[in-house]
């Protein structure tokens, strides 16, 4: 019995394409059978460029109708208006790009088309036919694209983009738009350096910041709405507009850069990664969603980063990373697949480590993988999953993560209490420094009294008036405590090595100045001469000022203290720092099973630096691994590292620890 042979749809021979062009003049059935016929129901009006010309022809004749004679209730006179604008885009870029004498033709359209999609839009001529519309408008700016990009530096395009961006709410509260032509006006605008323009011509339609952020996100929500049926390609243009946004203002980068965008993505993506069969699209829009987040996180934009953190990024590049798609993906012509392109999961996973710096951070993020270990997340499936550089990632960032959190665990219970020493040369006095005062006019100088500020004061003030207002709030700020107070304790730890510069560098170690670097990662140490800062065309009045400040004290007594520059990736805040030599003592005799010291620490002639110690930071280190494993627990239990603290703070120092709020 012979195979049973597909069904053929009937195809329009040349002859009968001519008729139906010339009927298609006046009758709207006829009109649609030839746009019909286009989409491949007549190979001779798919391969025959006369007919093809003839039928842009008969478009173009049609378009040509006087706009001020269109009228919301008369059907007859729009349709064939939007059989036309439908009948240009299944023509395509291929046929209006093929020669010169095609372009020109699409050229000479251009006007009409612009007076029509304007008209339309404006006066809410849709009869129903929002959908073919708004798809239409999206090809037609794709040819003009193709045949003359000019045309997206006018002011009138820009603003038919932006109209056709806000859309139109159809009967059945679908919302209709298209954000494809607008996203191309923003790029023109970027590329021509008018950015300012652009925002005034999207202000000129009452649109800010805030609601442009806010239409987005509610696009996005919607576009997953109908999960698992995702609509992907929509998802994929709406990230597109977020990421070619950024460029445009400050104000808009702050609110893509803000928590509620954060959380949206992040919920957004997840469910991307998580439905049965990820395709490559889907990955897409995942690769594009973090360069946004990337390009935030290598800003230091703490809130969001925090933000990301706390609402599940870990999960979500964790996931992504074990999905086996390859970092080039996607067409290469495609916008999105170049937003896309160059950016991967292990990048985004570095600029967190680099982030763990901060206090907040640690917090968030050893909550953040505790909560995969509370959902039962198997990450260690997972990572045999991942290429290897996000595993070698993944692991960094946990090494990271649990010494930070740690050192905040010991800094809780008053280890490596913050010292400082009384600046009157004639006092001195060491002690705690929350019970010294700050000097009021720089907060650098401390204080045992009034009277000895008093004392001090000729002497002081000619420095403290160097001081201005950024490095006042720099080093007043709380928030970068937490990296002064470790980057003390580090120096203690890493006391072997910074002699070994200083000496290699010949600089006494009475006048020994150390920067460490965390706006990069692995973190970095520098050893300078502290009388580099005095060259106030070189260094911020703060600096200065520190570095004066400790040259005016005694060799003796500048054994004790240091200057300290904290390095972020926007700026530095010196401070003088008072080391105790105690915190790096041997705790107790090595253990058989130690590992090696995990560090990431480098000298910045790339030197691994470490301590030479089994100090308290060692120790708890290897108590809380041990504690998690023998009692079946989540090392990223506040209770299980609490606990490693405690024991350590009680078998090597006398007395129970004290608890404190101090960071």
């Amino acid at each position: 019995m012979p195979a049973r042979s597909r069904s053929v749809k009937p195809t329009i021979s040349s002859s009968e394409a001519t008729k139906l062009i010339r009927a298609a003049r006046v009758d709207l059935k006829s009109l649609a059978r030839l746009i019909d016929g286009l989409k491949g129901g007549s190979v001779a009006l798919a391969t025959s460029d006369n007919l093809r010309t003839d039928c842009f022809e008969v478009f173009h004749h049609h378009l040509r109708k006087p706009v001020e004679d269109a009228k919301g209730d008369e059907i007859a006179f729009v349709k064939p208006i939007f059989f036309s604008l439908f009948g240009l885009t299944r023509l395509g870029s291929r046929y209006f790009n093929s020669d010169a004498i095609h372009r020109q033709r699409f050229k000479l359209c251009w006007p009409r088309i612009m007076a029509w999609l304007d008209a339309i839009v404006e006066g809410g001529f849709f009869h129903k036919d929002e959908g073919l519309f708004f798809s239409s408008c999206q090809f037609l700016f794709e040819i003009a694209w193709i045949v003359r990009r000019e045309y997206f530096d006018e002011d009138d395009v820009f603003k038919l983009t932006t109209r056709l961006w806000i859309g139109h709410k159809g009967v059945d509260s679908t919302d209709y738009y298209t954000e494809q032509p607008l996203i191309a006006c923003i790029q023109r605008k970027v590329a021509n350096n008018d950015t300012v323009g652009a925002v005034e011509l999207i202000q000129s339609y009452d649109i800010c910041a805030e609601n442009l952020i806010d239409t987005i996100l509610a696009r996005l929500m919607q576009a997953t709405y109908d999960f698992p049926t995702i609509k992907i390609s929509k998802i994929s243009l709406l990230i597109n507009m977020l990421a070619h946004l950024i460029a445009l203002s400050g104000k808009i980068a702050v609110e893509v850069a803000s928590r509620r965008v954060g959380r949206v993505l992040i919920r957004i993506m997840t469910k991307i990664v998580n439905v049965p069969s990820v395709s490559e699209d889907f990955m897409l829009a995942v690769r594009a969603t973090l360069r946004i987040f990337h390009s935030f996180l290598y800003g230091e934009t703490s809130d969001y980063t925090l933000c990301l953190m706390e609402d599940g990024i870990l999960g979500l590049l964790l996931k992504a990373a074990s999905l086996g798609f390859d970092n080039d993906i996607g067409d290469q012509n495609s916008t999105t697949a170049r937003v896309a392109n160059g950016i991967s999961e292990c990048m985004v996973l570095r600029e967190l480590i680099r982030a763990l710096s901060y206090r907040s951070m640690v917090i968030a993020a050893r909550r953040g993988r505790r909560k995969l270990y509370q959902k039962r997340v198997v990450v260690e499936e997972l990572l045999e999953t991942t290429p290897n550089e996000f595993r070698d990632a993944w692991e960094t960032f946990e090494t990271v993560l649990l010494e930070q959190a740690i050192v905040l665990s010991l800094f809780g219970v008053e280890f490596s209490k913050d010292s400082g020493a009384c600046s009157n040369s004639s006092c001195s006095l060491w002690k705690s420094r929350k019970r010294l005062q700050k000097c009021g006019g720089c907060s650098v100088a401390l204080y045992c009294s009034t009277s000895c500020q008093r004392g001090d004061w000729r002497y002081h003030r000619n420095v403290c008036k160097k001081m201005d207002k950024k490095s006042l709030q720099d080093i007043s700020s709380r928030i970068y405590r937490f990296q002064r107070r470790v980057a003390t304790l580090q120096c203690v730890r890493f006391e072997h090595h910074i002699t070994s510069i200083s000496l290699r560098k010949n600089i006494p170690m009475h006048d020994v100045a150390i920067r460490f670097n965390y706006g990069c990662f692995p973190f970095e140490l520098d050893v300078f001469d502290c009388h580099e800062l005095l060259d106030e065309t070189k260094h911020p009045p703060g600096h200065v000022l520190v570095a004066e400040e400790v040259l005016r004290r005694s060799d003796t007594d500048r054994e004790k203290c240091m200057v300290l520059i904290v390095s972020l990736v926007e700026k530095e805040i010196p401070y003088i720092i008072y080391p105790n030599r105690t915190w790096a003592k041997e705790v107790s005799e090595l253990p058989e099973d130690l590992n090696d010291e995990e560090t990431f620490y480098i000298s910045e002639d790339g030197e691994i630096l470490s301590s030479d110690h089994f100090d308290a930071l060692r120790a708890c280190k290897q108590l809380a691994r041990k504690h998690a494993s023998e009692g079946g627990l989540c090392v990223w239990d506040s209770q299980v590292i609490n606990k490693a603290v405690h024991d350590v703070m009680r078998t090597s120092w006398d007395g129970e620890p004290t608890t404190s709020n101090s960071d």
